[in-house]
């Protein structure tokens, strides 16, 4: 992942990370993780804690030290610029094209091939 990304990174293309982020209430989270999380108390990516942040391997050398996700934007669905070309947006399910702004976002960067990896 980190080849891809320093890749994407050296020729200035868009980067657009997506991930998930759950309410301590247990909320927002999958059916299939909702008991862990609300009744059992498990910690899966909650919104504002450590777990939920990108690992650093990932995150923009530029902004690594200082980057933290605006959980309260993300979970409205507002992406969060990290760099020029570097975005990161929640998904409130699986799929990164569900309920997202993701589309409308890269035909704004007007992008016709996407590069999926994780």
């Amino acid at each position: 992942m980190r080849q891809v990304l320093d890749t994407f990174r050296s020729m200035h293309k868009p980067i657009v990370h997506v991930i998930r982020l759950y309410n301590p209430d247990g909320s927002n989270v999958d059916l299939c993780r909702r008991r862990a999380v609300a009744e059992l108390g498990k910690k899966l990516v909650i919104a504002g804690t450590k777990g939920a942040e990108l690992v650093e391997e990932l995150k923009p050398s530029s902004t690594s030290s200082k980057l933290n996700l605006v959980t309260e934007l993300l979970l409205q669905g507002e992406p969060q610029q990290l760099t020029a070309n570097e975005w990161i947006m929640y998904k409130p399910r699986w799929g990164a094209f569900y309920a997202t702004p993701l589309e409308n976002h890269l035909q704004k960067l007007d992008v016709n091939t996407v590069v999926i990896c994780g």
